[in-house]
C-alpha cells in the first residue's frame, strides 16, 4: 500500500510511469508513519515524465495543495491533475494551486506559472474569468494568461506603470510581444484588441500626444 509506494516514489529517476491512478487512498490517513504525499510531491517536483497524476477522494486538504501546487512550479510535463473528492482542500489550497498557474503578481511570474497542466477539481480554477490551461500547447497557455493580465491592466490604464525601469529601447519588443499574445489567443469579450493596449504603452511612455 502506502510504504510500497512511498518506495517506489523514492525511486532514483529509473521510474518510467506515464500515468499513475490513486483514487480513494486516503493518503492523508496512511497510519504507516510515511508522508505519502510529501513523497509523491517531491517525485513530481524532480519533474518525472508522469502526465497523468488521479487523486480523487484522498482525504486531501489545504497542506496537501499547497504542497502539490510547491511541486508544480517546477513540473514541466504533467498535463492533467486530477483531485476531485476532496472536500477538506479549502481557500487556502485552491488559492495555492491557481497561483501555481497563474501567478499574477507580475508578468514575469504569469509568464513563470506552470502552463502545462490542467487541474480537474471540485473547485472554479479561472484568472479574470478565464479558465486556466485550456491548450496543450504551453505557449498558448503562457499567452492566454499574460494577455488576459494585459487586458485587465489596459482597462485602468495602468500596464505601463507595472513594467518598472524597463528602457525604452525595449518598448519595440513589448509592442511586438503583445502582438504575438494578441494572435494566439482566442479572441473573447474579456481580451482588449491589441491596438488598444498598444496605444496606451506608447501614450504612457509619451508617444502619443
Amino acid at each position: 500500500g502506502d510504504y510500497m509506494l512511498h518506495l517506489l516514489l523514492r525511486g532514483d529517476g529509473d521510474l518510467k510511469l506515464k500515468r499513475l491512478c490513486m483514487p480513494r487512498n486516503h493518503l492523508r490517513g496512511s497510519q504507516t508513519g510515511f508522508n505519502v504525499c510529501t513523497s509523491l510531491t517531491n517525485f513530481l517536483a524532480a519533474n518525472p515524465r508522469l502526465i497523468e497524476l488521479h487523486l480523487v477522494g484522498n482525504n486531501l486538504d489545504d497542506n496537501d495543495a499547497c504542497l502539490i501546487a510547491n511541486a508544480l512550479r517546477s513540473n514541466t510535463k504533467l498535463s492533467h491533475l486530477d483531485i476531485k473528492g476532496n472536500r477538506d482542500i479549502g481557500d487556502d489550497g485552491t488559492a495555492a494551486l491557481q497561483r501555481a498557474l497563474c501567478d499574477e503578481c507580475s508578468l514575469n511570474s504569469v509568464a513563470d506559472s506552470n502552463h502545462s497542466c490542467s487541474v480537474n477539481s471540485d473547485f472554479h480554477m479561472t484568472v479574470n474569468n478565464v479558465a486556466l490551461t485550456n491548450s496543450e500547447a504551453r505557449e498558448v497557455n503562457r499567452a492566454e494568461k499574460l494577455y488576459s493580465l494585459i487586458s485587465v491592466r489596459n482597462k485602468t490604464m495602468s500596464n505601463v506603470q507595472h513594467f518598472g525601469g524597463i528602457a525604452i529601447n525595449l518598448l519595440p519588443r513589448i509592442l511586438e510581444a503583445v502582438h504575438k499574445y494578441s494572435r494566439l489567443t482566442e479572441e473573447n469579450d474579456l481580451h482588449v484588441k491589441a491596438l488598444s493596449i498598444v496605444y496606451e504603452i506608447m501614450c504612457r511612455w509619451g508617444k502619443v500626444s
